[in-house]
């Protein structure tokens, strides 16, 4: 059943459902191996920013970056989270490949950088693929190269200037900080979507 939201509107967006289509926010599958599901939009190493849509159920092309800066990670969401700048819980997933947008991978949740857009809090966590061998290692944040995490932060401190966006970068935050705030997305879903 729809909920009432800003202005006593009724948000259909994110609640669609699609015949005969599957809407990745509404993911109920568990991961196998790591901490959550991961549906990557953006793969590493482009400049085009996708976004699913939730009412068609397709991955669309949302804008080209107005920077030279490309994704440093494979980035998308976490299924069956809600944040406060209403949408999902943003997830880079390390690599070694660069995954194509829809691909649902399995992730172990290493840490989270704090963000802000446009002044509304919009935490970024850290992932890495459950399944690629080269990265087995990484269990925590302090288990990413130190450079890679000053990549990361320059991307999300720039990457919208041009457009005018206010993007404030703060510090990063440990494993154990993220997984809790994936519970509380998780929780913020089920009172979005079934409270």
């Amino acid at each position: 059943m729809p909920r009432e939201d800003r202005g006593g509107e009724v948000d259909l967006y994110y609640q669609s459902y699609l015949p005969n289509s599957m809407n990745l926010l509404h993911l109920k599958a568990q991961p196998k191996h790591g901490d959550v599901l991961a549906v990557i939009e953006v793969p590493r190493g482009t400049k085009a920013k996708y976004e699913y849509d939730f009412e068609l159920g397709v991955i669309k092309l949302s804008r080209v970056s107005f920077t030279s800066f490309a994704s440093p990670a494979n980035y998308g969401f976490i299924p069956r989270t809600w944040c406060e700048d209403s949408s999902p819980l943003d997830i880079l997933v390390l690599c070694q490949e660069a995954l194509y947008p829809g691909i649902v991978v399995e992730a172990r949740v290493l840490g989270m950088l704090e963000v802000k857009a446009q002044r509304r809090r919009d935490p970024k966590l850290l992932g890495v693929a459950a399944r690629d061998p080269q990265l087995q290692h990484m269990a925590e944040l302090e288990d990413v190269p130190p450079h890679l995490l000053r990549e990361v932060e320059h991307f999300f401190a720039r990457y919208r200037e041009l457009e005018g966006r206010e993007i404030v970068v703060e510090d990063w935050q440990p494993r154990e900080e993220a997984l809790a705030e994936l519970e509380r997305a998780k929780a913020r879903y089920e009172e979005r979507f079934f409270g």
